[in-house]
């Protein structure tokens, strides 16, 4: 026969501190026991993870369609798109009750990942759920975007977005200028850089087997400014085989000068540009441009071939500035439209070649000579006068376009501007 204490026969006090471990043990045992169940259920049914609910950026709510086919369909109204590093909440009565992924979205309809049959049911069978989409934030490894761009094209483009655009990640974009175009390609390939946003031209048919494409809606103006004489023959030759190059049929000629004016003086004439050619070939082969080429192979390429069917030539080099003929560019507005944004772009367009000697106070018109900014008289009249001259040829605009590589994700802005600060390097 075992032994069973006897409460009644121990002292009082004794008796009392036996019983109220006992009491105590019991209660804990259970308590430790019914966390252990709860902690079951959330993991088998919440399938959440507190730390992926831990960053808020890109989180807002969404509104059901339906609960089907073992699937969560779901209706947003966001500046942004939801891509698969997002993950859809459930909660009700503030408590998280549901953590899915994403599987697939359709313009603003998002659908989860398959549900088990039990989540499933139990799911439908929440009273006003309340669901949202948040970026899982464990999915981004890392807070720094390295950009690579053609050192002509340093500090013009920055590629953020305006302070109304909400929810952004704190992303650092940190930009690496090359003058060898080669080398930011390695760059890119192997993995120093994310980002490679080069002008058009420099987008390889290939491209598209080894990056993303990504069309930032940024524009730069190509055109040759030459400080030779008005009579040089051979800019004006330039200027019949190469004026327009890069212009589409339904794009503008140049934003510098009003369409109205472009071709009043030198169009573009390959028969012109040949005859001349012609004429100074046996004295003057060839003029020497103040360019870096390997910095933009593809558009050197692409104005070498085009002078070659002309019967030219145009040697591109960085021997030094007395060198008559250069090779600019001008930042352009993403929106043609927008007046004041277009009037600050040739301003400073007017500006740069002022103060860098590629147009000289002397030569200009009255009404801009003395003038410190582009005022409206000036405006009209240098465009007149720009429009004659053999010695500028505007040779078009292009869009920069962004090779991603496949580990760096973006969220895309639903407008369609183009942000650095929208991409991150995914895990």
């Amino acid at each position: 026969m075992g032994f069973r204490p006897c409460y009644s026969q121990l002292p009082r006090q004794i008796a009392a501190a036996v019983l109220a471990y006992s009491m105590r043990r019991t209660i804990v045992l259970l308590s430790l026991a019914l966390v252990s169940i709860t902690l079951l259920y959330a993991v088998a049914f919440c399938q959440s993870d507190s730390t992926r609910r831990s960053d808020p950026y890109y989180s807002t709510t969404a509104q059901l369609l339906r609960i089907d086919n073992g699937r969560v369909y779901l209706w947003i109204d966001t500046p942004f798109v939801v891509n698969a590093d997002f993950r859809i909440g459930v909660s009700t009565d503030g408590q998280i009750v549901g953590d899915y992924a994403v599987a697939t979205t359709a313009d603003q309809v998002v659908v989860s990942e398959s549900l088990a049959l039990p989540l499933f049911d139990k799911l439908r069978s929440i009273t006003k759920p309340i669901f949202s989409i948040y970026l899982d934030t464990t999915q981004v490894a890392d807070r720094t975007i390295r950009v690579g761009m053609p050192a002509i094209l340093a500090d013009e483009y920055t590629f953020t977005l305006p302070p109304d655009t909400i929810s952004r990640l704190p992303i650092v974009a940190d930009y690496r200028y090359y003058h060898k175009l080669s080398e930011a390609e390695i760059d890119l390939a192997i993995g120093k850089i994310d980002v490679l946003i080069v002008p058009e031209t420099e987008v390889a048919d290939n491209a598209r087997c080894s990056y993303r494409i990504e069309p930032t809606g940024n524009y730069v103006e190509w055109f040759f400014l030459s400080n030779l004489p008005d009579n040089d023959l051979y800019t004006c030759a330039l200027s019949y085989c190469l004026k327009d190059q890069f212009v589409g049929q339904a794009e503008l000629p140049t934003l510098l000068i009003d369409t109205s004016l472009v071709n009043r003086g030198f169009p573009r004439n390959k028969e012109k540009a040949r005859a001349l050619f012609d004429q100074v070939k046996a004295t003057l082969p060839s003029r020497r441009c103040n360019f870096e080429s390997p910095m933009l192979p593809g558009l050197i390429g692409k104005l070498e071939h085009e002078l070659q069917n002309c019967g030219g030539k145009l040697s591109f080099g960085s021997d030094g500035d007395s060198i008559g003929i250069k090779l600019l560019h001008s930042a352009q507005p993403v929106a043609v439209s927008a007046d004041e944004m277009l009037r600050g772009a040739r301003s400073q367009f007017f500006m740069n070649c002022i103060s860098h000697g590629w147009l000289q106070r002397e030569s200009l018109p009255d009404s801009c000579r003395d003038a410190d900014s582009l005022s409206s008289v000036c405006e009209q009249v240098l465009q007149t006068w720009l429009s004659r001259e053999c010695r500028f040829i505007p040779l078009g605009r292009m869009e920069l376009i962004a090779l991603v590589r496949d580990n760096v994700h973006n969220i895309p802005d639903r407008s369609g501007r183009f942000a650095i600060t929208n991409f991150y390097r995914a895990k």
